[in-house]
């Protein structure tokens, strides 16, 4: 990489400069119809190789992959060819087992060392998180990315596929995980085992099912690798899909060798920008909503705190008791706002069809606690509800969002002055409500101190 591009971030670079690790591929291509349509339909796999985490070439110099690492520090009798396997084989047979599972281990840990490194590593999966209908990700990666970015449970070994049909994203780590070191499928002997075990264990037997209905996306590959050979060997023939049509995600013209399989279309782009233009096409089509929405959530998470700051600050609860609804419906803001962050980068509420399905629950609890004169739920749970509506809301739309809440107002107190006018007269508002407030006050109040820290948690 250049080194004027050394500072720049890999998730915001975009100069398309010829000479650009980051962006130099980021070309703008059609994807096909059929594709976009079986990822509005979840018939979809994705197989994810370390082209797309840590042996990237915009995250590592290619002296700084494993691949070199290890075969630098073998005999020279090796093959200047020898496929990762062979070379993994060699230091393993050289230096033990151990000493080959401690530099991986290494390798991997670089990312924590240097947040740098980690904004590298993490780039295609910030991309990858937010997409929808990616529920199954299979790959062969170690590292634990697809894990804490895009909030997948992960599935190691046959005892792990039993728990397959749990609610939420999962991962099936085809070479095992750097958390389970044992379980690391790094050798040529450990290849061949791990390839016998996916054609008759209980992944392979669960990958037949599966993917027989799936249009299989290999991104992060190189074809001429050994490790997306095996992998496309068992995924063609083993697992049977031969006839599908399957799409290899990668920018180089050529295929480095080898003939590659009709049923094996290339789309030439970067891994990351392809889920760029998918993303795009899937968000034209009204099936999923921008990632901008997210950061304009985040946004106003920013700004209910800075309200929650103000009342608790502006208007001691010894003085102004019915404040304490106030606070209370800002702790619902803020936590809805919270939860559409984490479900959408979870793949989830990138998909509104699943705030639609939360906010009746939410109305429900809303009309029971009214009854029941829990105001201190019902400030909650408008805040909440309120919150939700930002997946709902066009752009334009988010900052009409109240930031403030009195009972017995109907103005919209989205500001400070708002606030103002409707404490002073929330006693007379909605008296009920006052009392209510100022009994609670009066029972929690510190003599030593005139304010109550109040908070809602997030539990009704």
């Amino acid at each position: 990489m250049s080194q004027d591009h050394q500072a720049v971030s890999p998730s915001s670079c975009n100069c398309t400069r010829p000479d650009c690790d980051i962006c130099r591929y980021d070309f703008n291509i059609d994807l096909p119809e059929q594709l976009i349509d079986d990822f509005q339909h979840n018939r979809v796999a994705l197989f994810l190789g370390a082209g797309v985490s840590t042996e990237n070439p915009a995250v590592r110099p290619a002296q700084y992959t494993l691949y070199e690492k290890a075969k630098s520090s073998v005999d020279a009798s090796i093959s200047p060819e020898a496929s990762f396997s062979e070379v993994m084989q060699a230091y393993s047979d050289q230096h033990g087992r151990h000493r080959l599972a401690a530099m991986i281990r290494s390798h991997l840990d670089y990312g924590r060392l240097f947040p740098e490194v980690l904004d590298a590593e993490t780039r295609f999966h910030r991309e990858l998180a937010t997409l929808p209908n990616t529920d199954a990700i299979y790959t062969t990666n170690w590292d634990v990315h697809v894990e804490t970015v895009c909030h997948a449970t992960p599935l190691v070994t046959g005892e792990d596929v039993a728990y397959w049909d749990l609610p939420g994203r999962k991962v099936f780590k085809l070479h095992g995980s750097i958390t389970s070191i044992g379980s690391i499928v790094a050798t040529s002997d450990e290849y061949r085992l791990c390839y016998e075990r996916l054609r008759d264990g209980a992944i392979g037997a669960f990958l037949k099912t599966a993917l027989a209905t799936k249009t299989v996306v290999f991104l992060g590959y190189s074809f001429c690798d050994s490790d997306f050979q095996q992998l496309w060997c068992a995924v063609s023939r083993d697992i049977g899909i031969a006839a599908k049509r399957c799409y290899w995600v990668n920018p180089h013209e050529s295929v480095d060798g080898g003939e590659k399989p009709d049923n094996l279309e290339q789309l030439r782009v970067d891994a990351t920008h392809f889920l760029r233009l998918l993303k795009q096409r899937l968000i034209e089509t009204g099936f999923m909503l921008p990632d901008s929405r997210w950061s304009a959530v985040a946004e106003i998470r920013t700004l209910a705190e800075d309200a929650h700051r103000h009342v608790l600050d502006r208007y001691p609860l010894s003085r102004y008791p019915d404040a304490i609804y106030a606070l209370s419906y800002q702790d619902g803001l803020m936590h809805a706002c919270d939860w559409l962050i984490a479900q959408a980068f979870a793949g989830q509420a990138a998909h509104n069809c699943v705030v639609r399905a939360t906010v009746p629950k939410y109305l429900e609890l809303l009309d029971e606690r009214r009854k029941n004169r829990n105001y201190l739920d019902v400030a909650y749970i408008e805040g909440f509800l309120n919150g939700m509506k930002l997946a709902l809301t066009e752009s334009d739309g988010l900052h009409q969002i109240p930031l403030y809440f009195s009972f017995g107002t109907r103005e919209s107190l989205s500001s400070k002055a708002s606030f103002r006018r409707a404490i002073r007269v929330a006693r007379h508002a909605h008296k009920t409500a006052s009392t209510t407030a100022r009994r609670f006050v009066e029972r929690f109040l510190d003599e030593s101190n005139e304010q109550v820290s109040m908070h809602h948690t997030p539990f009704l």
